[in-house]
């Protein structure tokens, strides 16, 4: 059973199918890796898959073998890559559901090749965000390819500053891509198989419309959400957001003036108030701050100011809104009547950005696909 009566998220699967689509044509002959790490995003990674795979869909990323194999027992055909570092110590459970793990660096790629199993790697190449993957000018970054076992059947790297169309940025960004174009071409003209090509995350794809290489890997677009409420991009592809985040009303209070309501008496009533006690709290997926920046959340097509951030509650102040009762469903990500609650306005009023709070969705918040 998906649980409903205390938290649930809704993907409109219409508006996924869109989103997947129009990417596709966009990038397109170039070909589809959809980000499904952390569950999808807080969309539900087996149920995305699913939906995507029905479009066509037939390569995916996550970040953790653990999740690689989820998906794999759960039915997804096609490339599973693991975009992290993997432990060798798991060699053997990565041949078996047919997982192509990373290669990030070239004692990491050794240690895999000594376990004897014949694991599928993407060389990973930093080429200047100096994370994950071994340097682009480095003398060990031929090597791995030759090395026993192991068989090599991408190279990728990834972009530092992509969703920025700041002239420096930009520039920065053009280096990078640069180099990875300079170091493949000079593997290949040593002979070496470099396999299929990825470079470009969301923002690289529409704002590097040249350079999609033989896989790109949305995640954002395919949501239809962006990092920061501000940005803007080369190429807007009128993308639309898929997912709504409901809770239930749990009960209504009475409070008089001059009294306190919540953890520390963070709120204290100024005129007498009612208010509502809603299932959905920081371990759920909203950041504690929330209710100290003015966040707000939707009951009855109206504005309801949180006014204390619990773990598996909040409490809402519902004065102004006639009629509220126990059991009433709460928006908090999404529309209700004319009003509407975006990932980005959550992220600008908490200061991070939307990838942070849809992925930061607990898993026993239950998903509905609609």
């Amino acid at each position: 059973m998906i649980e409903t009566s205390r938290a649930w998220v809704e993907i409109d699967v219409e508006k996924l199918k869109s989103n997947y689509e129009k990417v596709k044509s966009f990038v397109s002959p170039s070909s589809v890796m959809a980000i499904a790490k952390a569950e999808a995003y807080g969309h539900g990674a087996v149920p995305f898959c699913r939906t995507l795979a029905e479009c066509g869909c037939e390569a995916y990323a996550v970040a953790a073998v653990s999740e690689a194999i989820n998906l794999r027992k759960s039915g997804i055909k096609g490339v599973i890559f693991v975009l992290g570092w993997s432990d060798p110590a798991v060699a053997k459970e990565i041949c078996e559901n047919d997982i192509t793990v990373s290669a990030v660096s070239y004692n990491h790629a050794l240690n895999m090749s000594k376990t004897g199993y014949p694991v599928k790697m993407h060389v990973a190449i930093d080429t200047g965000m100096n994370r994950l993957g071994e340097p682009y000018d480095s003398e060990m970054l031929e090597k791995i390819y030759s090395l026993p076992s192991i068989v090599i059947t991408g190279s990728y790297s990834h972009l530092a500053m992509a969703d920025s169309i700041n002239d420096a940025d930009v520039a920065f960004t053009e280096l990078q891509i640069k180099r990875f174009d300079e170091t493949i071409k000079r593997l290949k003209d040593r002979g070496v198989k470099v396999g299929r090509l990825h470079l470009q995350a969301s923002y690289g794809i529409v704002n590097q419309a040249a350079n999609h290489y033989d896989y790109v890997r949305p995640g954002l677009l395919l949501f239809g959400i962006k990092s920061l409420e501000s940005d803007t991009v080369q190429n807007d592809l009128s993308l639309s957001p898929a997912l709504s985040l409901r809770a239930r009303v749990a009960s209504v209070k009475k409070v008089k003036s001059g009294s306190p309501a919540g953890y520390n008496r963070h709120f204290t009533a100024s005129r007498d108030s009612v208010i509502a006690d809603v299932t959905v709290g920081y371990c759920d997926f909203l950041p504690r701050n929330y209710f100290q920046n003015g966040g707000y959340i939707l009951i009855k097509g109206k504005r309801a100011p949180v006014v204390d951030l619990c773990m598996d509650q909040l409490l809402a102040d519902v004065t102004d809104i006639d009629g509220v009762c126990e059991g009433d469903t709460v928006t908090l990500i999404g529309s209700d009547g004319a009003e509407h609650i975006s990932a980005e306005q959550i992220a600008k009023t908490c200061g991070t950005i939307s990838n942070e709070i849809v992925s930061r969705i607990h898993s026993r918040v239950g998903v509905v696909y609609k």
